[in-house]
């Protein structure tokens, strides 16, 4: 047994909560919208994605707006909520995004729409093209997944099949649209993010800073522009700065992707040998799901794979955790694996290799207790990954 294995096992579970704190979008988007001239235009706001909510809080200012996002909570004042389906799309999604269409259409072309845009919209405004259904759709995309299609190629295919990604919700207002990203996807390009429902090929791209409306430049007839007011990468420099406090810290130069048997190979690499203190990462792995995956998603398939390849070994543990709170089916985000994972598993008359086969590591890491369970976060920048020494 390694005596140290709960106290590290408690330190990852708590730096969860304050990772998901200090990534805050609303504090974000409030900090982009104040350097925003919007001179005399009035703003409406649209909200779409998993930090739906979260985006909204911090678009103080903005009176009337429409959030569409996974499940209930509350939203400013003055805004509507709709209800969606996440991570597939069904007949909510689709009234969504028709409403997402018509609310566009309906500005004030005097006015300004500010679209605040996270990871999930996807899913969650789906208006199939001419010629296309949802069902039709829906099958294309599940057939992607399947085959663990990267989340670029997989959004690409959406847009293809869709009549409000790739910049079409904000083709249809006749309003500039300012968008704010909350980027869950490696490389942070904003027309990849939720499939880009308002960012096209003319949309300017602009760092934080002073934004005048009626000064941006107009491209392919439209003034529009789009910032990315937190990305992947800033989820790894955020946690690092918070375990400095405590004992060194690497945080990877570049964002952890490849296939999950690949990322977890580099982890099981630098649990055994990386020295003490911690080692950050952010990014997501890729896993072919198959077309009847168990319980659970890529980030708890990488942890039990480390733990199978370290089983036995003391003195590491390893976090893996969605920092949208969900990771793939099931509802938990992540886990925490360490060297007696493993012999947990087979305590509990659990086979760690067919849970791993059938996709299913969520119900054996929960069975265990190694699961982390935070319910939706309001935070989405892909995975976070950690391994302490």
């Amino acid at each position: 047994m390694d005596v140290d294995a709960i106290d590290r096992r408690a330190r990852l579970r708590r730096l969860v909560d304050e990772t998901v704190a200090a990534m805050d979008p609303a504090r974000r988007v409030a900090q982009a919208l104040a350097a925003i001239d919007l001179g005399r235009r009035a703003a409406v706001g649209i909200a779409v994605g998993k930090a739906a909510r979260a985006m909204a809080r911090g678009a103080r200012g903005i009176g009337r707006g429409l959030v569409i996002a996974p499940g209930p909570g509350a939203v400013p004042p003055g805004w509507e909520l709709m209800v969606a389906s996440h991570p597939r799309p069904d007949e909510r999604s689709e009234r969504a995004g028709r409403a997402a269409l018509a609310w566009a259409a309906a500005i004030d072309p005097g006015a300004v729409m500010i679209a605040l845009i996270s990871g999930g919209a996807s899913a969650l405004a789906a208006v199939p093209a001419p010629g296309e259904t949802l069902a039709s759709k829906r099958a294309a995309v599940d057939a992607a997944m399947a085959r663990g299609l990267p989340i670029a190629a997989l959004n690409a295919l959406r847009t293809r099949l869709s009549a409000i990604k790739g910049g079409q919700l904000a083709r249809t207002c006749p309003a500039p649209v300012v968008t704010l990203v909350a980027s869950d996807v490696v490389g942070d390009e904003p027309a990849i993010v939720g499939s880009g429902p308002t960012v096209g090929a003319w949309t300017t791209r602009l760092d934080r800073g002073p934004i005048a409306i009626d000064e941006l430049p107009i491209v392919d007839g439209r003034r529009d522009a789009v910032i990315v007011v937190a990305g992947v990468g800033e989820l790894a420099r955020t946690v690092t700065a918070i375990l400095a406090r405590e004992a060194p810290v690497v945080c990877a130069p570049a964002p952890l992707v490849g296939d999950v048997a690949e990322v977890a190979a580099r982890l099981t690499a630098i649990a055994r040998d990386g020295g003490h203190g911690a080692w950050v990462a952010s990014g997501e792995a890729t896993i072919a799901v198959g077309l009847a995956p168990g319980q659970g998603g890529r980030a708890q398939h990488t942890a039990l794979l480390v733990a199978r390849a370290l089983a036995g070994a003391p003195g590491w543990a390893c976090l893996c955790v969605g920092s949208d709170g969900v990771d793939g089916t099931g509802p938990a985000a992540g886990a925490i694996v360490d060297g007696d994972t493993w012999a947990a598993l087979a305590a509990a008359g659990i086979d760690g290799d067919r849970a791993l086969a059938a996709r299913d590591s969520g119900t054996a890491l929960a069975a265990i207790g190694a699961a982390v369970v935070t319910g939706p976060t309001g935070v989405n920048h892909a995975d976070l990954v950690v391994v302490v020494r």
